[in-house]
């Protein structure tokens, strides 16, 4: 029934979107955060042999009525690799304060936040900077299926603290997610992730700071109506220490349409998506911590002005995700 119930959330969620413009700056992302919140398999001690006790997040294996642990993914693109102007790395962050109603339940408040280490960047020194993004909530249900199956159910729902979330008018963010998983043998097993993600906006375009050049117009840019990151991975295990994770997958990005600029200026409905593909290699030093480091290739496949091709440098990413429990 718990199943069922959460199926159904996944496929009647629906929202509306105002049609009004906002003169508030237009937000802007150098990575994609949309995997920021994937498990990572953990090895524990015990002698069971179910898979909970060896293979679950932080927050699910917290034995302790309050917990909290942290959540860290890097990126670096290869072309920034021996380039002296840009050298800058972006860490999406958050803490997880994690409360256990009960064995297969658990409640999150994770405040996050951006860090960029500063460096040389388009031929100019930049500080180090730390802003402050969505702070959300999560409703977690484990242990859906049985052996040698697993399914997770998370709940998100995000609140505009993040400062061009709010210039864009962004009311709320909600992120029904499914993870599931198949096990081979007690420490290899296959996963995958449906992300599906629905924005609740005051605004269908934002008006940006940057002008056009020939026309002293300043660009519009459309809000974000939906949103689906959905990927498979394996993890395949060396030894107790280290696992391989080759995975496949897609994002993708819905934004609004709108007439209501009074310019005629109309924006059109737009669908982007990106293709990645990539492996990584997890390591695991000690219980509480665990960290993989992955290169994936991540090509545009909608609205691409050249043709689509794999293994372009421009398209490959280093990411750096790391797990902890501090408590």
């Amino acid at each position: 029934m718990r199943l069922i119930l959460i199926l159904a959330i996944c496929v009647g969620t629906k929202i509306s979107f105002a049609q009004e413009v906002s003169s508030s700056t237009a937000p802007s992302s150098s990575v994609s955060t949309s995997s920021a919140d994937v498990s990572s398999s953990i090895e524990t001690p015990s002698a069971k042999t179910d898979k909970a006790s060896f293979t679950m997040s932080f927050e699910e294996k917290q034995s302790k009525n309050w917990g909290v642990s942290l959540f860290s993914l890097g990126s670096f693109d290869q072309t920034q690799v021996g380039d002296s102007d840009k050298q800058d790395v972006f860490f999406y962050n958050y803490l997880s304060l994690n409360y256990k109603m009960n064995r297969d339940m658990r409640i999150s408040v994770r405040p996050a936040f951006t860090l960029n280490t500063g460096g040389e960047s388009r031929g100019r020194q930049q500080a180090l900077k730390v802003r402050a993004e969505d702070l959300h909530f999560v409703w977690s249900i484990y242990n859906l299926l049985e052996d040698p199956q697993s399914l997770t159910f998370q709940l998100k729902l995000y609140i505009p603290t993040k400062e061009s979330s709010i210039d864009s008018g962004m009311i709320t963010r909600l992120r029904p997610e499914l993870n599931y998983k198949y096990y081979f043998t007690r420490f290899s097993f296959f996963q995958y992730f449906f992300k599906p993600g629905f924005f609740l906006q005051r605004y269908t375009v934002v008006q940006s700071q940057d002008m056009n050049p020939r026309t002293g117009e300043y660009y519009l840019n459309a809000t974000r109506r939906a949103e689906l990151d959905h990927f498979a991975e394996l993890v395949l295990d060396i030894n107790k220490s280290f696992s391989v994770k080759p995975m496949v997958g897609f994002e993708e990005e819905w934004f609004n349409a709108s007439n209501a600029d009074g310019l005629n200026r109309p924006i059109d409905e737009r669908h982007e998506s990106v293709f990645k593909a990539g492996v990584g290699l997890e390591w695991r030093p000690m219980k509480s911590v665990n960290t993989t480091l992955s290169l994936q290739n991540r090509p545009q496949i909608a609205n691409r002005r050249d043709a689509f091709a794999f293994g372009r440098p421009e398209d490959n990413q280093f990411v750096l995700l790391t797990n902890a429990s501090l408590f």
